[in-house]
């Protein structure tokens, strides 16, 4: 069950992006920590462009 909401909780980042950015980053967001994941909540606001939010999310680990 865990793993399904992990998927679940992945999916709708990566829909979120390709809304934002129309960028697809599926690969991307399979290779990001949970720490990461959480940052997308809060960078998806701050940055217009999708190169400067990834390089946010990628040097916060």
């Amino acid at each position: 069950m865990k793993e399904g909401l992990e998927k679940g909780k992945r999916d709708i980042y990566i829909e979120m992006i390709k809304g934002r950015y129309h960028q697809e980053c599926r690969e991307w967001i399979k290779g990001l920590s949970e720490k990461q994941l959480k940052l997308i909540n809060k960078y998806i606001f701050e940055e217009d462009e999708f190169e400067v939010f990834k390089q946010r999310i990628d040097n916060s680990n």
